[in-house]
């Protein structure tokens, strides 16, 4: 796991930078009417905006070509002070200092939540949609699960707790997660957590009893 720790670290980074480049290079071309054409289609399709979740490849390219602008670049030319941020810049840290008001509302970002069986805008505030790409890329995406308790209540059962990070668990996949270190753990395996109004939830397995509700 440790190997991917520094992609998952720096995807929107990478992928962005690695666009721009490639973006830069073939605008410094002398492109026939054609071949300019074929590029754009390319790059367009490679930058488009997701529809559920930012596209690293868009939001990192736009996010590093408005800091390339800033410090007096073009679409020909790399500023240097481009070349030192991409020295030290991680995902979080991108997006924490260089996300403004004005590239959100631009790139039109969200946050939305499913409500009933829909899919609903519930926040356009930048400040809000800033923390939230941040809460998801807190972990690489992943819930943060630790161990608490290997002999809970003395009956050497697991007791595990979620950290929270304002995003509830996918209670389906936690279940079948249970069940799956239950094995491991050969007794019953506890998940403390919360739902999405952070009231607490208590999970557990057991084969001879399946899956506790949440209480």
């Amino acid at each position: 796991m440790l190997y991917f720790f520094p992609q998952m670290q720096t995807k929107i980074a990478n992928e962005g930078w690695a666009t721009l480049c490639h973006a830069t290079i073939l605008h410094r071309l002398d492109l026939s009417a054609d071949e300019y054409v074929d590029f754009a289609d390319l790059h367009a399709g490679v930058v488009q905006p997701g529809k559920r979740r930012p596209n690293p490849y868009h939001l990192g390219f736009e996010l590093l070509k408005t800091i390339n602008r800033r410090y007096g670049g073009d679409d020909e030319t790399l500023a240097p002070e481009l070349f030192d941020l991409r020295e030290d810049a991680s995902d979080l840290s991108l997006i924490r200092n260089e996300l403004t008001q004005e590239l959100v509302e631009e790139l039109d970002l969200y946050v939305y939540a499913r409500i009933d069986d829909e899919l609903v805008v519930t926040d356009t505030q930048w400040e809000a949609v800033r923390d939230r790409l941040l809460t998801d890329l807190t972990g690489y995406g992943f819930p943060i699960i630790v161990a608490v308790d290997g002999d809970h209540e003395g009956r050497r059962e697991l007791l595990l707790r979620h950290e929270w990070t304002g995003k509830p668990l996918d209670l389906a996949h936690a279940r079948h997660t249970l069940e799956h270190l239950h094995r491991l753990w050969g007794r019953r395996v506890w998940l403390e957590t919360q739902d999405a109004d952070e009231r607490p939830q208590l999970l557990a397995y057991d084969p001879r009893t399946g899956h506790h509700p949440a209480a």
